[in-house]
């Protein structure tokens, strides 16, 4: 009996136990347990993380939906539908109509109470199999005025759009399009090559001269010159015009016309513009009339470049336009 007690006072202080050191079997199931304790001590570390991630997560996403939220709702920015205006001679304007979607028909209004229809075209909808809705609507106004006009209009499931108010003001809208006839359609130089009159022109520019503040103008390697263009606003006061390429500005008639040959007339007088090539012919019986047509001669100009500032600051890139007798 001592000899036991004296075993088990031996083995109390092992690290195991004494019934471990005794028993493997036991003392692997210890090892174990360290291990499973170990385990668990990780997965509550990994667990207090995730939730850490979790709650940054969470908030993150809180700040994104606070920012959603002070955003303005998608369908309010979405345009229903747009249009297109076209100034004509004789105070005729044409506008047409663009909506989002496929319209089987249009109503237009002057004064937001009584609509009537625009009809339709001689083609087929495709997306319809009926006769294109007309979307075109013409009126006639010579003033630079404000305007509202009403419009609604058919979908494609027979369901009324509308109505929307455009609301027009045609003074801006007027140099708009003769801003856009400048960027897409107009000729800014063109050369005549025909003998007696070889030469060019930049009546392409100053017929939209309206919506040009100035340009930037080089001839061939000579340095670039800055053109302020007239303002049209006193113009706009007075009923509209067919054209506007006219003008009185001095500068600028030099470049609206020019030829390459000095007049043929030997009678004619010329007279030098200073700090320029340029010449202007005239009767020795008149004098130089800026009012009226000038023969304005400058050397032969094989390369132009033109750069347009419009009235609200936007510009072009330069252009070149090369004489088609110097290649």
């Amino acid at each position: 009996m001592s000899g036991i007690v004296f075993l088990l006072k031996k083995n109390t202080n092992s690290q195991n136990g004494i019934f471990a050191n005794y028993f493997p079997i036991i003392e692997r199931t210890q090892d174990k347990l360290g291990i499973i304790q170990k385990d668990v001590k990780e997965i509550k570390e990994t667990t207090k993380s995730i939730k850490q991630d979790t709650k940054e997560i969470n908030k993150k996403l809180d700040n994104i939906e606070k920012k959603i939220n002070q955003t303005p709702k998608a369908k309010k920015n979405i345009k229903k539908i747009d249009y297109n205006l076209m100034f004509g001679n004789d105070g005729m304007i044409q506008i047409s109509f663009m909506p989002i979607e496929t319209a089987r028909e249009f109503f237009i209004s002057e004064d937001g109470k009584n609509y009537r229809s625009l009809g339709f075209s001689d083609f087929i909808d495709q997306n319809t199999g009926l006769k294109s809705a007309s979307n075109l609507f013409k009126f006639t106004e010579y003033k630079f005025i404000e305007k509202k006009i009403f419009i609604k209009y058919l979908d494609i499931n027979n369901n009324s759009k509308g109505p929307f108010t455009i609301s027009l003001d045609l003074k801006n809208e007027f140099l708009k399009n003769q801003k856009d006839q400048i960027k897409k359609y107009a000729k800014w130089v063109y050369y005549d090559l025909r003998d007696q009159y070889y030469g060019i022109s930049l009546r392409g520019l100053l017929s939209y001269r309206c919506a040009i503040k100035k340009i930037k103008i080089k001839f061939d390697n000579s340095s670039i010159k800055e053109i302020q263009f007239p303002t049209c606003d006193e113009k706009f006061s007075k009923p509209r015009k067919n054209s506007y390429h006219q003008h009185q500005s001095k500068v600028l008639k030099l470049y609206g016309s020019i030829r390459f040959k000095r007049h043929p007339n030997k009678i004619y007088l010329s007279q030098k513009i200073e700090n320029s090539n340029f010449e202007v012919f005239y009767h020795p019986s008149d004098e130089i009339n800026y009012k009226k047509y000038l023969y304005v001669y400058h050397p032969v100009i094989n390369k132009i470049s033109i750069q347009v500032f419009f009235f609200d600051d936007e510009s072009t890139i330069f252009r070149t336009f090369i004489n088609p007798k110097s290649n």
